[in-house]
């Protein structure tokens, strides 16, 4: 499979006198939304494969959108597009990262603080996907770090597929069924994860089709996520009505096309390749892409 490499890094290094060398990093251009959310990101410590991603909305509204990107080793994709959370996201619940939120969504602090990070459900094509939700309001800067950008001892680079824009559709309680060991041991093998089996309150969106598709959820071949209960906003949990469970079994009809077996040979491909990878374990930040 080939992948276009959207951009290169650029490191300024710059000798101060009478003190150590410092790194000045320049921002490098991730992708802009059709609402105008600009996304940029740029090294915080090569050393570490740690880096901090920018969003900012220069549009005119509160916007929500979704991140779709990858990572080149020595200018060759290494890490296909996935989109953001697609990967970890039961590690992220227990490790302080983020947890789902329902209701309409609010936008985020300026800079990612313990639980700060929302996810929610995505909808692609009758089937659910768990994604990090960015929600900005107008004028708004959002800053995130995000580390593992390390294999076989040298840098790997994050470049984007695109960032695009999600519309919040509702909440509902979902039904999650995971593999614990690559989607949380692989992450931190030291910390608790969440049973297999579990459900959560979480909001939904819907996304222009087309922009992404199952491929775009690989890490997540063998997730699972179920609506099974509508929450309407204001008045608590509202059990399943008829139309409700034909909508459902619509769903079920349509997620016979995602094709899980060509996701699980990228997942498999992919982990098999980038686990020798060293990565930073400090702080409350996405250690880790793969």
């Amino acid at each position: 499979m080939k992948y276009s490499l959207a951009f290169l890094s650029v490191i300024l290094c710059l000798s101060i006198a009478s003190a150590q060398a410092k790194c000045t990093y320049i921002e490098e251009y991730c992708g802009t939304s059709p609402s105008g959310v600009v996304v940029h990101w740029k090294w915080v410590n090569e050393a570490e494969g740690l880096i901090e991603w920018t969003f900012n909305n220069t549009g005119s509204s509160q916007a929500s959108v979704i991140l779709n990107r990858g990572a080149t080793y020595n200018g060759v994709p290494l890490v296909p597009p996935y989109v953001f959370a697609a990967a970890y996201f039961p590690a992220y619940l227990y490790d302080g990262l983020a947890q789902y939120f329902y209701g309409k969504p609010v936008p985020l602090r300026n800079y990612q603080a313990e639980y700060d990070l929302p996810i929610g459900m995505l909808d692609v094509d009758g089937h659910y996907w768990t994604v990090f939700v960015f929600t900005l309001a107008p004028g708004q800067v959002f800053r995130m770090e995000e580390g593992g950008y390390i294999y076989e001892g040298s840098n790997i680079f994050p470049y984007c597929q695109n960032v695009d824009d999600i519309t919040y559709e509702g909440s509902a309680v979902f039904t999650i069924q995971y593999h614990k060991n690559e989607q949380c041991h692989q992450f931190d093998s030291t910390q608790p994860c969440p049973p297999e089996n579990f459900d959560v309150g979480s909001a939904y969106y819907s996304i222009k089709k087309g922009l992404v598709n199952s491929t775009n959820f690989w890490p997540s071949a063998g997730d699972n996520f179920t609506m099974n209960v509508c929450l309407e906003e204001g008045h608590g949990y509202k059990e399943s009505s008829p139309s409700m469970m034909m909508r459902k079994a619509n769903r079920a009809t349509l997620t016979t096309d995602v094709d899980r077996l060509h996701m699980s040979n990228i997942n498999r491909a992919v982990r098999s390749l980038v686990r020798p990878s060293k990565v930073s374990t400090g702080g409350k930040r996405v250690t880790r892409i793969l």
